[in-house]
C-alpha cells in the first residue's frame, strides 16, 4: 500500500509540473506580445507592491478601500519584482503564479474524486480549464482580489471535499470563507452551496466539530477587522443589497455569460476582435452545461455534489441581479464551477464515453489555438512604447508632477515610470491621498516641474499654447496654473 501511495504521489508531482508548463506556455503569446499593456488598476497594485518592497506601506486591501483583499497578490508581485525587476512581465508572472496554486488545488480536487475514471482524466480536464478563454487574461490580471478569491475558493473546495476527521480543516475553511468575503464575495455564491452539501451529508461529525469552524470564523473576522482599522474608504460599493435587485438585467445575462467565458472583454465592453476558437469552446462548454443540467434536474433522487454545483452555477449568474452588474468580470467564477459540474457528471459513469474523449481532444486543440489568438488581445489603442516615449518627453522637460485628464492614465504612467512621474486626476480625493498633497504643493511652489497630460486630439488644441505631441497619442501642456486647472474641472482642497 505504501508503495502504491508513493507511486501515486510521484505521478501527481509529474502531472503538476506538466500542468504548470502548459499554463506558462499558454500565456506566453500574451506575455511576448507587443500589445501587452498594464491597465490603470493593475498599475495601482504594481505601485502597492513597490511601496511594500520599500517598506513604505503594508497594503492589505486595494488602495484606499476596505474591501478587495489584495495582500496576497502584493506578496507574489513583490517576490517577482525582487527576482526580475519592476516590470509589467514581473507583475503578470506574480499574479499568474498565484493563480497556478489555485489550479493545482483544483487538480487535487479532481484527483480526490476521480472514482472509476481513467487516471489521466483529471489531468486532461485541468488542461482544458487552463486553455479555456475565460481566464486567459484574468489569470495574470492584478485587480484587487479576483485571483486571490479564485485560489482560496479552489483550496476551500478541496478541503471541504476532503473533510473527514481532520479538525484543522474546519478551522482553515472558516478562514477561507471570510477571506472570500473580503477578497471578492462573488465566489461565495458558489462556495455556500458546496459547503451546505458537505454539512448536510456529514451531520454528526460536522456538528461535533462545528466549534472549530466557529473559532476559525471568529478569529478570521477579528484579524480582518484589525486590518481595516484606519483604512480609507475611497469607494465602497454594496456587496449585498436587496434594493439593487433588477430583473431588467435578465436580458443582459446571455451576453454577459458569453463575454465572460470568451474572455475577450475589458471592463464592461466586449472587444471588437472576435476570437473564433474561443467562441467555439464557449458554445461546446455551454452545450455540455445545459445537457447535464437537464439530466441532473430530471434524475433527482438524493442530494449529490452535482446538484450543489448546479445551484452554485445558477447562484453565481443570479448574483448579477443583486449587484446590478453589467461587467462580464462579475461572472468569473462561472467557468470553474462549470468544469466542476461537468466533471462530477462524467464521474458518475463507470467508463468515459467515446464522444466525451473526442470532445476533450477537440477542446484541447481549440484551447491551444485560442491561447495563440490572445496574442492579439488589445484593450486600448496604445502600447507600452507610447508610455515610455511619454515618460522620456516629460523627463526631458524636467516634469515630475502631472495633472492627468483621464483617471486611469495616471496609474499607467506612474507604473511605467516606476513612480518617478507622479500624477493626479480631477478629484481632490484619490487612491493615494499623499500624492494629491505633493502634486498640488509642487504646482504652487515649483510651477516649472508641472504639466497637464491628455490624449492627443487635434480638434481640442489651442494654436497659442506650447505643447509637446508624443507619438500622436499623448499631448503635454506646460502652461499650467491653478485657474486653468479649475476651469478644466480639477478640484482642489479649500486650504490650498
Amino acid at each position: 500500500m505504501f508503495l502504491l501511495n508513493n507511486v501515486s504521489n510521484q505521478l501527481f508531482k509529474y502531472r503538476s509540473i506538466l500542468l504548470l508548463l502548459v499554463l506558462f506556455l499558454s500565456r506566453l503569446p500574451q506575455l511576448s506580445s507587443e500589445l501587452l499593456l498594464i491597465d490603470g488598476d493593475e498599475g495601482i497594485v504594481g505601485m502597492m507592491a513597490l511601496n511594500f518592497m520599500k517598506g513604505t506601506g503594508y497594503p492589505y486591501f486595494f488602495a484606499s478601500q476596505s474591501y478587495g483583499f489584495t495582500y496576497v497578490e502584493v506578496l507574489f508581485t513583490s517576490a517577482f519584482y525582487s527576482l526580475f525587476d519592476f516590470t509589467a512581465i514581473s507583475l503578470k508572472l506574480g499574479i499568474l503564479s498565484l493563480w497556478a496554486i489555485g489550479v493545482l488545488f483544483f487538480f487535487k480536487t479532481l484527483e480526490l474524486k476521480r472514482g472509476n475514471l481513467n487516471k489521466w482524466i483529471p489531468f486532461l480536464f485541468i488542461v482544458c480549464f487552463i486553455l479555456f478563454p475565460s481566464w486567459m487574461v484574468w489569470s495574470m490580471k492584478a485587480r484587487g482580489g479576483y485571483v486571490t478569491a479564485f485560489t482560496f475558493f479552489s483550496a476551500g473546495v478541496y478541503f471541504l471535499l476532503k473533510i473527514k476527521s481532520d479538525k484543522l480543516i474546519f478551522f482553515v475553511n472558516a478562514f477561507i470563507f471570510i477571506a472570500l468575503y473580503q477578497a471578492q464575495p462573488l465566489w461565495l455564491a458558489g462556495f455556500i452551496p458546496i459547503s451546505l452539501y458537505v454539512f448536510l451529508n456529514n451531520k454528526r461529525s460536522l456538528f461535533l466539530k462545528s466549534k472549530y469552524f466557529i473559532l476559525g470564523f471568529s478569529l478570521s473576522s477579528f484579524i480582518f477587522f484589525l486590518m481595516k482599522i484606519k483604512v480609507a474608504h475611497f469607494t465602497k460599493p454594496p456587496i449585498f443589497n436587496l434594493s439593487n435587485i433588477s430583473f431588467e438585467n435578465i436580458k443582459l445575462v446571455p451576453k454577459l455569460i458569453f463575454d465572460n467565458l470568451n474572455g475577450n472583454y475589458y471592463y464592461r465592453s466586449s472587444l471588437e476582435t472576435l476570437f473564433f476558437s474561443g467562441s467555439i469552446l464557449v458554445v461546446i462548454f455551454l452545450v455540455f452545461i445545459m445537457y447535464y443540467a437537464i439530466n441532473t434536474i430530471k434524475n433527482i433522487k438524493a442530494m449529490e455534489l452535482k446538484h450543489a454545483l448546479l445551484l452554485a452555477f445558477i447562484g453565481t449568474v443570479s448574483y448579477v441581479f443583486i449587484l446590478k452588474a453589467d461587467s462580464p468580470r462579475y461572472l468569473l467564477p462561472l467557468s470553474q464551477l462549470g468544469f466542476l459540474f461537468i466533471y462530477f457528471n462524467i464521474n458518475n459513469s463507470i467508463l468515459l464515453k467515446i464522444k466525451e474523449k473526442v470532445i476533450i481532444s477537440l477542446f484541447i486543440v481549440l484551447g491551444i489555438t485560442s491561447s495563440l489568438e490572445f496574442k492579439n488581445y488589445k484593450f486600448e489603442n496604445r502600447v507600452e512604447d507610447n508610455f515610455n516615449h511619454l515618460i522620456v518627453a516629460l523627463k526631458k522637460q524636467k516634469i515630475s508632477h502631472v495633472y492627468f485628464k483621464h483617471g486611469l492614465l495616471q496609474w499607467q504612467v506612474m507604473f511605467y515610470s516606476s513612480r518617478e512621474i507622479k500624477g493626479r486626476s480631477f478629484s481632490k480625493f484619490d487612491r493615494f491621498p499623499e500624492l494629491i498633497t505633493e502634486i498640488d504643493s509642487t504646482l504652487i511652489n515649483a510651477k516649472k516641474n508641472v504639466a497637464i497630460v491628455d490624449y492627443y486630439n487635434p480638434n481640442n488644441l489651442s494654436q497659442k499654447e506650447e505643447i509637446t505631441i508624443v507619438d500622436n497619442v499623448f499631448v503635454i501642456r506646460t502652461k499650467v496654473d491653478k485657474r486653468i486647472l479649475i476651469d478644466e474641472g480639477f478640484n482642489f482642497s479649500s486650504n490650498l
